[in-house]
């Protein structure tokens, strides 16, 4: 366990060198490529919750053409797991 507060462990790294964000990434393009991972990894975790919030709504509710059969196509998807290297 380490005693040192977040917010330096995040500046420095748990290791040598180790950080969160790189040391050399204000000397190269490492940073505009950061940035823009994170910006979609955020863009695409909100448009992804509300999305899934759209649909769930219309799912509920009674009477939705359809519904049973987008249903039984999204449960039927939970009982197969994700590709993973064992598999292959």
């Amino acid at each position: 366990m380490c005693n040192m507060p977040a917010w330096r462990w995040f500046k420095q790294g748990r290791g040598a060198g180790a950080g969160v964000v790189p040391a050399r990434a204000a000397q190269s393009g490492d940073r505009e490529r950061l940035r823009n991972t994170l910006l979609y990894v955020v863009a695409g975790t909100a448009l992804n919750l509300v999305m899934t919030s759209f649909a769930a709504y219309a799912l509920s509710r009674r009477g939705v053409l359809l519904a049973n059969k987008v249903m039984f196509a999204i449960v039927f998807t939970m009982f197969f797991p994700a590709a993973s290297s064992r598999l292959i």
